[in-house]
C-alpha cells in the first residue's frame, strides 16, 4: 500500500494474529480475470469474527459457481467469454467453467 509518503507498508499477518489475508485479484488481462483469495493463518476470535464479516458481504453480493463466488460484473464478462483464473498463467484447464 502507498500512502502518498513515498513509503510502501506491508502488515504481515504473521506479525497480527488478529488479522485476516485478502490478496486482491481483479483483471490481469483484457479478458482474464484472477481471484481474490481470503484466508487466515490463525484462529483467533478476531480473525474468525474479521473472517465472517468479509464472507458474508460475499455471499450477499455474488453468485456461487462451483464453489467459487463470483460478483456480477465478472460473472457477466465471464458468460461473454472472460477467463476466470486463479492465476494470470494458469494453464486454460483451471479456468472456472460452466457446464
Amino acid at each position: 500500500m502507498n500512502d502518498g509518503s513515498g513509503i510502501k507498508i506491508c502488515i504481515d499477518e504473521v506479525y497480527n494474529p488478529e488479522s485476516i489475508s485478502i490478496l486482491i485479484g481483479g483483471e490481469a488481462a483484457p479478458e482474464n480475470i484472477v481471484t481474490t483469495t481470503i484466508s487466515s493463518a490463525y484462529y483467533s476470535q478476531s480473525a474468525k469474527d474479521i473472517f465472517k464479516l468479509v464472507k458474508k458481504a460475499i455471499t450477499q453480493n455474488s453468485k456461487k459457481v462451483k464453489g467459487f463466488y463470483v460478483f456480477p460484473s465478472a460473472f457477466a464478462r465471464f458468460k461473454n467469454g472472460c477467463r476466470l483464473s486463479q492465476e494470470f498463467e494458469f494453464n486454460r484447464d483451471y479456468d472456472l467453467k460452466i457446464d
